[in-house]
């Protein structure tokens, strides 16, 4: 069997295990009662919170890309939605692999590069996800033991990684030359530099004072946002979470799909929200309402975005 093919497998058993887990012992009958009494005026605000998410997402991403060259925001905002499609729907953050080759071939940049800013994109906001929780979690009256333990575990990892990408551009002479003496071949010396080099160029977007300070910035909006739309689907659904709450658990969503990520993260998503909202008060059955409802948004929102997005960029004029 390939790899690929292990991957998939790998994922639909997790999404299962974790899936029976959530939902082991549900009240089917309370669950779609509070579906049911949703309010849809609230569920139609909510779209803005999660516009406004995305949009943010799509800045940041942009402040890398700017490091080498400008490029339009419109062009990578449709291309981190489409990129949100792809999470939805393939395993393992596919979608941002998607995302990268996406927007190199519509604005003729080299792979490698835009793929550097993605992996720097997605590596310093783990960072700040960490540092929210660091300060959430100890607040918060009532989390379970695993979130606690998985913020602490990897914060020394994040630290580190912050570190070499702050520091990454300084040594960037004494890393090629370090490369180069390594006994794999030229070709690869020649692709791996060029990996690197691309890498190096995205993280001094952020190697700045104020580069950093505006990557921070955009990333603790579109986290604290996410809180945000959190609480209006509570409101829309007649549940009582507080922003506060509402914090923890998005942290708590963020620190778990750092696993290997199932589509959609189904499975992944419905065990956090069992196991973070119980303590605050909520049933079982409510805590799945809420994270039924965010998922749906959310497909809902990211496939029409994606779609949209791969029409603006011309996917659909070049498989013609």
């Amino acid at each position: 069997m390939s790899p690929t093919r292990w991957l998939r497998l790998g994922a639909v058993v997790l999404a299962a295990i974790l899936l029976y887990v959530a939902f082991r012992g549900a009240d089917w009958a309370e669950l779609g009662a509070v579906i049911g009494r949703a309010r849809g005026d609230v569920l139609a605000a909510a779209v803005a919170p999660a516009l406004l998410s995305l949009s943010l997402r799509a800045t940041r991403w942009r402040l890398l890309l700017r490091a080498d060259r400008g490029v339009p925001w419109s062009s990578v905002f449709w291309a981190t939605a489409f990129g949100y499609m792809g999470n939805a729907y393939l395993p393992a953050r596919a979608g941002d692999l998607l995302r990268s080759l996406l927007l190199g071939q519509r604005l003729g940049l080299a792979k490698s590069y835009v793929l550097g800013t993605t992996a720097v994109d997605r590596a310093a906001d783990a960072g700040v996800v960490v540092a929210i929780a660091l300060v959430a979690v100890p607040l918060a009256t009532a989390v379970p033991d695993w979130l606690a333990g998985a913020a602490a575990s990897l914060a020394g990892a994040v630290a580190v990684a912050l570190l070499t990408l702050h520091q990454a551009p300084r040594f960037e002479r004494w890393t090629m030359a370090a490369l180069a003496r390594l006994p794999i071949g030229d070709r690869w010396i020649q692709w791996l530099g060029s990996a690197l080099g691309h890498f190096i160029v995205g993280s001094r977007a952020i190697g700045s004072p104020g580069g950093a300070a505006a990557f921070v910035g955009l990333s603790l909006l579109g986290w604290m946002t996410d809180a945000a739309l959190m609480v209006v689907l509570a409101m829309a659904l007649g549940l009582d979470i507080g922003y506060g709450q509402a914090v923890v658990f998005i942290a708590a969503l963020a620190l778990a799909s750092a696993v290997p990520a199932t589509p959609g993260y189904i499975g992944i998503y419905q065990f956090v929200a069992v196991t973070v909202l119980t303590p605050f008060g909520l049933s079982q059955a409510e805590a799945l309402a809420q994270i039924l409802v965010f998922q749906a948004l959310l497909y809902g929102l990211v496939t029409s975005l994606g779609l949209i997005g791969l029409w603006r960029l011309g996917w659909f004029s070049r498989v013609r």
